[in-house]
């Protein structure tokens, strides 16, 4: 069940919570790359905390830092906004077009608890 006792089906990926800084903008709009906090993280997506809302369709893209010189990009659209009090709390982004360095990133996050090695 959901907070607001709604039915959610069982999820495709197990759901992690984390505390990762990661940086993201929307492709429909020319933005700076706006810093953000994960919250949680799966091989499907990702929950993060924002100031400001997106719409629920709304693609982005996210850049996970993983050494000063080198980030993985992963491209997700946003499923899910969630409001506390009418105020954005964060939203709910799906990866899309995940790729396998990008994957294997997120995955030794999730067995590990941080991003692996950089390889400069």
């Amino acid at each position: 069940m959901s907070q607001n006792g709604k039915y959610w089906p069982p999820r495709r990926h197990l759901r992690i919570e984390v505390a990762l800084q990661i940086k993201f903008r929307s492709v429909e709009h020319i933005e700076k790359m706006i810093q953000a906090s994960v919250l949680n993280l799966s091989r499907g997506g990702m929950f993060i905390r924002v100031d400001r809302t997106r719409k629920k369709g709304d693609k982005v893209v996210i850049e996970i830092p993983l050494s000063p010189a080198r980030s993985v990009f992963i491209n997700g659209a946003v499923r899910h906004v969630r409001f506390i009090d009418g105020h954005p709390e964060g939203i709910g982004i799906e990866f899309v077009d995940i790729s396998d360095e990008a994957l294997e990133v997120i995955g030794g996050i999730i067995d590990r608890g941080t991003p692996p090695p950089a390889n400069d």
